[in-house]
């Protein structure tokens, strides 16, 4: 396989930008993730601009090239090993630093310090410890190289320290601040699973998840509450009672003449009225 990146991402389905280098979407990632050689997996990292701004775009790193650049490392860093030629051992002391020696800048002034403060004569034991090498290992099986920026809480470096709650406890910004890292890649899940996993209840669930978080939801809060009122019996007798002797005290209490009374119908004067006669036949005697 060549070293070159450039041209494997087109022979394997990838829309390059630059040469390596493609867009930064969960896409891309999940592929590149999933690209397995019998050299190893591959990779990717972020692309950031001189101001540190993010770019919107990944550089794939192929196996080889994974393994170039840490060999490079390797050779950069084997003057400061306890044993050069064992890539699995500690950094020296700092006083065996070399001058010349190419450090991050935080390292470069954390070791000015210890010289200041051995010039001054401050006991080691009242000095901060100087950081030392990550004791992880990583998927290669391989000793991390970064360094720990403080070793008196963990042994590990920033990036292999995870969420624990220690760390939470000892540092509760630096543990906000790989959560709000991880939010990102936990989106990216998010839009994938909606988009590519195998069931279709993954894929609601998923995509119920993201409308949740963006404030659309499907519920309807229902208000289970019953307000029931019972009304006392002997109340509505009571109040039945008052009325009926209303009605009674009315009716003893009207005058006679204004009593209202049904009038027969009778028959005008002269009006002739049909009448039939019979003749009853005289008992015999």
């Amino acid at each position: 396989m060549s070293v070159q990146v450039a041209g494997q991402l087109e022979a394997l389905g990838f829309d390059e930008i630059e040469p390596g280098i493609v867009e930064d979407s969960t896409l891309n990632r999940r592929r590149l993730m999933a690209l397995t050689t019998d050299e190893g997996a591959w990779a990717w990292e972020r692309v950031v601009a001189e101001d540190g701004s993010s770019t919107g775009l990944i550089r794939a790193i192929s196996p080889e090239l994974r393994s170039i650049r840490r060999e490079e490392v390797a050779e950069r860093r084997a003057p400061i090993l306890s044993d050069p030629k064992d890539p699995w051992s500690d950094y020296v002391h700092p006083d065996e630093y070399p001058l010349d020696i190419d450090l991050p800048y935080w390292v470069e002034m954390r070791l000015r310090k210890w010289r200041e403060d051995e010039a001054a004569g401050i006991p080691e034991s009242d000095r901060r410890r100087f950081p030392t090498r990550c004791v992880q290992l990583r998927t290669d099986n391989t000793r991390c190289w970064l360094w720990v920026n403080k070793p008196d809480e963990s042994p590990r470096c920033s990036k292999h320290l995870g969420i624990t709650s220690e760390a939470v406890e000892r540092n509760p910004a630096y543990a906000r601040m790989r959560v709000l890292e991880a939010s990102t890649d936990a989106v990216d899940n998010l839009v994938y699973l909606m988009h590519y996993a195998d069931g279709e209840a993954v894929r609601l669930k998923a995509s119920t998840e993201i409308l949740d978080r963006a404030g659309v939801s499907g519920k309807t809060d229902v208000d289970i509450n019953l307000n029931v009122s019972q009304a006392d019996p002997s109340e509505a007798l009571a109040e039945r009672l008052r009325d009926l002797a209303k009605r009674n005290a009315a009716a003893v209490t009207q005058e006679p003449d204004t009593l209202e009374t049904p009038q027969l119908e009778q028959a005008p004067a002269d009006e002739i009225i049909e009448a039939e006669i019979i003749e009853e036949e005289a008992e015999s005697a």
